[in-house]
């Protein structure tokens, strides 16, 4: 980033932070945790411990019809959070977000990292009095961090087998 001092590499940050990645009592949080974990796989993280909430399947169980943008629910712990082309449109330019100043992208970092945080207890609550608490921890965490495997090693499709399906369907259309 612009005026960033020299940054670490990502396996050098990683070894500096490693106990945040791999102590068993550390239950991280997040807002999105199946792109979380694949941004962070893809940056060699390594093996994460388990998130203990992820604040947008929260928001998806507490109220499936409502806009779950980050900045849409940071209101509810009576945060506001800029939009992102704020940052990012410069008159008819539109920068990247390697071509911000860190100056500009700390705070709005951060203010997002706040309002992930603050989200936690008010959803937990709302998803207790709304008995999803068992379905968000034991379905909806879990599937999260499989679905992120599943996105980084792919799928493995057998086709001679999916053209047999088709055409069977295709045959019992016709019927």
């Amino acid at each position: 980033h612009l005026g960033a001092p020299t940054q670490l590499a990502p396996a050098d940050l990683f070894e500096e932070l490693g106990s945040l990645f791999t102590a068993e009592t550390v239950r991280p949080v997040a807002y999105d945790s199946k792109r979380t974990r694949v941004l962070l796989d893809d940056a060699g993280a390594g093996p994460l411990p388990d998130f203990s909430h992820d604040a947008l399947l929260a928001s998806y169980l507490i109220d499936p019809e409502r806009n779950h943008a980050l900045e849409a629910l940071a209101p509810l712990v009576s945060i506001h959070l800029p939009e992102y082309e704020s940052l990012t449109k410069k008159g008819r330019q539109k920068l990247d977000w390697d071509e911000l100043d860190v100056t500009e992208i700390a705070p709005y970092a951060g203010a997002r990292v706040r309002a992930a945080l603050s989200l936690v207890e008010l959803q937990r609550q709302e998803l207790d009095a709304l008995g999803l608490t068992r379905l968000f921890l034991d379905l909806e965490l879990p599937l999260a961090r499989q679905l992120a495997r599943m996105q980084r090693l792919g799928v493995l499709v057998d086709i001679p087998r999916l053209r047999a399906i088709s055409a069977r369907i295709g045959e019992e259309l016709i019927e």
